[in-house]
């Protein structure tokens, strides 16, 4: 659907074509538990999609975006998980994220590069013969200070494509969770 405004100034709406959306997703999970050691759990989550999407026939009044890469789709994303659960309630987490290159107009002339992302947090949970469960953690995010854009405007007005994301940064934090169930 793209805008249009008549000799009234009143906006409407018409079809301008269509698209072709091809891709892959893949995943895969590992979890493995341990007796009588340091360890106690580890778990591994992987994700990779492939993004064939482009525009079939798109005609916005005299351009012609024919064939064009959809904008906003990067062509490629890998997610990795990890989680390991040690003895005494500790715990790390890491994510890494990868987005390929993506176009953010629909002449694909504007685009934003691909980037890393990877966070981490250590943890613990206490024993506790409460009901209530405390968790005290520290991490990082963007721990390779890659420069993107959080939320990228497609085809935006002025060359204002790009929202700013947060550089590397640290975290420490402290949740407390109340297991009370009423009535007993």
């Amino acid at each position: 659907m793209v805008g249009r405004r008549d000799s009234s100034n009143a906006d409407y709406f018409v079809n301008a074509g269509n698209t072709k959306q091809q891709g892959i997703e893949l995943s895969a999970d590992y979890l493995k538990t341990f007796d009588k050691s340091l360890f106690k759990m580890l778990q591994l989550n992987a994700a990779y999609t492939f993004n064939n999407f482009k525009y079939g026939n798109f005609k916005k009044v005299t351009s012609d975006f024919s064939g064009k890469t959809l904008p906003g789709v990067p062509e490629n994303t890998i997610a990795v998980l990890a989680d390991i659960s040690f003895v005494k309630n500790i715990y790390f987490n890491s994510t890494y994220l990868y987005v390929s290159k993506m176009f953010l107009d629909d002449a694909n002339t504007v685009s934003a590069s691909g980037y890393h992302l990877l966070g981490g947090r250590i943890g613990w949970k206490p024993a506790m013969k409460t009901k209530t469960v405390f968790n005290f953690y520290t991490g990082v995010d963007n721990l390779l200070n890659e420069t993107y854009s959080l939320g990228n405007d497609i085809n935006a007005a002025a060359g204002r494509y790009y929202n700013a994301a947060a550089a590397r940064n640290y975290y420490v934090g402290m949740a407390v969770q109340f297991n009370w169930i009423k009535g007993k």
